[in-house]
Parts: structure tokens; sequence; C-alpha cells
């Protein structure tokens, strides 16, 4: 099954520990919802994936 947060994350080159440290997203909350136990809101799902790419943007850019 398709994780879209899980896969964001990755896609953009970034650990759990780096998205706390960046977006402050709590560790358990990451991983409740890229393990399925718990779902965001669909327009949180979406933002945190926004952020992600604008990280990985960013990262490139660097």
């Amino acid at each position: 099954m398709e994780n879209r947060i899980r896969e964001a994350r990755k896609a953009a080159g970034l650990t759990q520990l780096q998205v706390k440290e960046l977006l402050g997203i709590p560790t358990r909350t990451q991983q409740d919802w890229e393990a399925g136990k718990r779902n965001p809101a669909p327009w949180l799902e979406e933002m945190v994936i926004r952020e992600y790419k604008r990280i990985a943007k960013d990262k490139h850019i660097l």
C-alpha cells in the first residue's frame, strides 16, 4: 500500500529525525503516519508533502 508521506520523505532524502528537527513533527507521529496507524487530516498531509518537496528543492540548490 502506498504511503504518500513516507514516499515523499524518502524522495526528499530526509530521515525522520531530520523531519523532527526541520518541521517539528514528533517522531512518534511520523512513525504512526508511515505505518498507517494514524492518518493526518488531508490538508495536513498535503502541507507536509509540499514542505518535503520544498526542502528537497532547496537541498539541490545548495
